[in-house]
């Protein structure tokens, strides 16, 4: 299926710990035509995969037209040379197989000027590595911090958000209304990534997209679509679910881009 609008939003997969082989899943991306896949290093053990094997899943992603990104273990933090260690292992990972991006779970927690200041060598190294470092809203993460965060000017290459609907849901303060969380963020924070997966407010559980609330009303997502349109969004959407069977992932692509295009016409 080609794409309507005039920029192409890649909608891919990612890495699953129940897998059979840590390239089971990009296999699977290959096998359904999907154009984008996330590697999850908790959900594999990146560590074990040798440089060359990471650079030929490169090239087999390249092959066929899919976009990689890669997902920092949770533990990745510039507080401490534990969690260093893992943001330098992450940004590797992602040198080696060619991808675009990398997703982290930064210790928002911490004062905004701190954090600033302790991620701001490893952003300046994505940076000269052309690495975009993306990070994510985790449930308990209310809008506002990311404005602290984004406050002051962050040095790096594509620095930004990666936007997860099934989190945004889960916010206390935006509970059931992702639409809303994503509206607080605002034109001035960049959202460069997005993660979607579905639930009803009261965990994370990660239910494939159209098998949750938006199975009866798809009006949120395509409200998404829209607001992404309207930013210009040329990244990738990561599935974050893995169905049963999982041919219905290309379904799930495939009514979103037709949502896409309704929302982009």
């Amino acid at each position: 299926m080609s794409e309507t609008p005039a920029t192409q939003i890649r909608i891919g997969n990612q890495s699953h710990p129940s897998a059979e082989t840590a390239t089971a899943d990009l296999e699977l991306a290959v096998a359904a035509g999907l154009d984008a896949f996330e590697w999850d290093l908790d959900a594999i053990d990146g560590f074990a995969i040798p440089v060359a094997e990471r650079q030929r899943l490169g090239r087999v992603a390249a092959d066929h037209g899919i976009a990689l990104t890669v997902h920092a273990p949770r533990g990745a933090t510039p507080f401490g040379p534990s969690g260093h260690a893992l943001l330098e292992h992450a940004l590797a990972f992602a040198r080696e197989l060619g991808a675009r991006g990398v997703v982290v779970h930064p210790d928002l927690h911490a004062d905004p000027a701190d954090l600033r200041e302790a991620i701001a060598p490893f952003l300046r190294q994505s940076a000269r590595l052309g690495i975009g470092v993306w990070f994510e809203n985790l449930p308990e993460t209310p809008p506002g911090t990311f404005h602290r965060f984004f406050e002051a000017p962050v040095p790096g290459h594509a620095v930004g958000v990666c936007f997860d609907l099934g989190h945004a849901n889960l916010c206390p303060e935006t509970r059931n209304d992702y639409l809303r969380y994503f509206d607080a963020l605002g034109p001035e924070i960049p959202v460069r990534h997005v993660h979607l997966h579905e639930n009803h407010g009261d965990g994370d559980a990660h239910l494939p997209l159209f098998h949750g609330p938006a199975g009866a009303d798809p009006g949120g997502v395509t409200g998404l679509l829209e607001r992404l349109e309207d930013n210009g969004f040329d990244g990738a959407i990561i599935l974050q679910q893995w169905p049963e069977p999982s041919e219905k992932l290309a379904e799930i692509r495939d009514r979103l881009r037709a949502l896409r295009a309704g929302a982009a016409g």
